[in-house]
């Protein structure tokens, strides 16, 4: 759901304009394109840079209602993810099998103290000379160099993952998520 997309698509509509007709007045040659990006803006509230202005532009809708229905999109994504985030989930150990390929690592039972973790995780990439990552939290996870040293401690915010991901052309691939995501934040497959 979205405040803006939804009141961008009612002036549309009260317009008696299609999405390919719409897209045209946008000045898409490609109305195919247009009705995509038009059909995301209205879904999910966003698009390219300069494009939610050049909508708001060709309907006449007043810029301020467009800056403040986004900033209450915004406000509620951001909500829905620290309450998402602040869920409780296991701390997993995950291995870089190959650049690009990471596998979990089953922890010994009744290690579930993250100082113990990261202890026994910088042991375990020492020993197979791979990249671990502990994935603490949806908030915090630590990469461990091939050779036991902590490299990096990642904080997660709603538009950057802390599990250990691929990045192929302009999409990042994350392993599963510790759980379902909110609306509008990443959950495995790409990622931004």
């Amino acid at each position: 759901m979205s405040h803006l997309g939804d009141y961008l698509r009612a002036w549309r509509e009260g317009l008696g304009l299609t999405r390919p007709a719409f897209a045209g007045r946008l000045g898409y040659r490609n109305t195919t394109k247009g009705v995509r990006r038009i059909d995301h803006l209205e879904r999910g509230g966003d698009g390219p840079p300069g494009f939610v202005e050049a909508v708001a532009r060709v309907l006449g809708v007043e810029p301020e209602a467009v800056a403040g229905l986004a900033a209450r999109d915004r406000d509620e994504a951001d909500r829905a993810w620290e309450a998402w985030a602040d869920e409780p989930v296991p701390v997993e150990v995950v291995v870089r099998a190959v650049p690009g390929l990471f596998a979990r690592h089953p922890l010994p039972p009744g290690l579930d103290d993250p100082d113990e973790v990261v202890a026994y995780a910088r042991g375990l990439a020492r020993n197979w000379r791979k990249v671990v990552v502990v994935v603490l939290s949806r908030r915090l996870s630590v990469t461990i160099g091939e050779d036991g040293v902590v490299r990096g401690r990642n904080v997660a915010s709603p538009d950057r993952d802390v599990r250990p991901g691929v990045r192929v052309g302009r999409h990042r691939f994350v392993l599963p998520p510790l759980g379902p995501a909110p609306n509008g934040c990443q959950s495995g497959g790409p990622a931004g």
